[in-house]
C-alpha cells in the first residue's frame, strides 16, 4: 500500500533555509536549549498553505517530535483552525528555532541575526504559499510579526491583505 509521507525539505527555498540555520553563535547557550538542534516548522510547504501561524519557541514536546506546536498549545491552535475548516492548508513557524530558558526570549526577539533568518522564512512562505491570514500566538510572536511587517516584503503583503487580495 502506498502511503503519503513528508519528503523533507526537498525544494527551494526551504532546502537552503534549513541548510543555513543559525547555531549557538547566534542563539546563546545561556538563553537557549540548542543541544537537540533547531525545530523549523509544521504544516504545508508545498504551495497549499493559506494560513501562517507564528508561535514563540519550541517546548519539550516540539524538541522531541522535531516539529513545532505539537503539545498543548499546538492542539489548541489546530483546534481553532479546525473550527474554521482549515485542517491541512496551514504552516506553523516559531519566533525562535530553539527553546528558550525561562523568560529570556524577550531580550533576543530583535537580535539582528535571529531577525534576519526569521525574516527569510517569513519572506519564503508568503512568496511560495497563497497565505490569506497570519496568526500570532503570544507576545514574542506578535513582536516578530511586527518586525517583519516593517520590512518592504512585510509591508507589501500586509497592504495586500488589508485590501482583500494576495500579492
Amino acid at each position: 500500500m502506498e502511503r503519503e509521507f513528508d519528503p523533507g525539505y526537498h525544494r527551494s527555498p526551504y532546502r537552503q533555509l534549513v541548510a543555513d540555520y543559525p547555531d549557538e553563535s547566534v542563539y546563546p547557550l545561556d538563553d537557549f536549549r540548542v543541544e537537540w538542534g533547531p525545530v523549523f516548522h509544521r504544516g504545508r510547504l508545498d504551495g497549499t498553505a493559506r494560513v501562517l501561524v507564528i508561535g514563540q519557541d519550541p517546548a519539550a514536546h516540539e524538541a522531541i517530535a522535531r516539529r513545532i506546536l505539537v503539545g498543548e498549545a499546538g492542539q489548541r491552535a489546530q483546534g481553532l483552525l479546525g473550527r474554521l475548516g482549515i485542517d491541512r492548508s496551514y504552516v506553523f513557524v516559531n519566533t525562535f528555532l530553539y527553546s528558550v530558558f525561562g523568560g529570556t526570549g524577550s531580550k533576543h526577539v530583535d537580535d539582528a541575526a535571529i531577525v534576519e533568518y526569521r525574516h527569510r522564512w517569513f519572506d519564503a512562505i508568503v512568496a511560495d504559499q497563497p497565505i490569506e491570514a497570519i496568526v500570532t500566538l503570544g507576545q514574542l510572536a506578535d513582536t516578530a510579526y511586527g518586525l517583519w511587517r516593517a520590512t518592504p516584503t512585510g509591508a507589501a503583503n500586509t497592504a495586500a491583505y488589508a485590501n482583500g487580495r494576495h500579492p
